[in-house]
């Protein structure tokens, strides 16, 4: 067995790329086998692209609104493949943000 052979099982096979408009500075990875999250620097995907280790097979944009209710922040969207215009789904997350002082709360 070659070296690169036994290194390769411990490599996780596939992740999850993710980069984010407001921090377009920062890739993140998701090893959903090993349930990790990494941040890296933007330039990781043309590293990678160069290595030729890894080949985005899908590749999605989410495009939506964002609104504020109270202390709770709503996102809602739909997800449209990269190179296409049909919509593959709809997304919403709901985020919790709670007053972090009494003096806020008092205005």
């Amino acid at each position: 067995m070659l070296r690169d052979q036994a290194n390769q099982a411990e490599f996780p096979r596939e992740f999850l790329g993710v980069s984010l408009p407001k921090e377009s500075s920062k890739y993140y990875f998701v090893v959903r086998s090993q349930r990790i999250v990494v941040d890296a620097d933007s330039s990781i995907q043309m590293i990678m692209e160069n290595l030729e280790s890894y080949k985005c097979k899908l590749s999605f944009y989410f495009e939506g609104f964002q609104y504020q209710l109270g202390d709770f922040q709503v996102r809602v969207g739909k997800v449209v493949p990269a190179h296409a215009e049909t919509v593959r789904g709809i997304v919403m997350e709901v985020e919790y943000l709670p007053i972090s002082s009494i003096e806020m709360a008092r205005k």
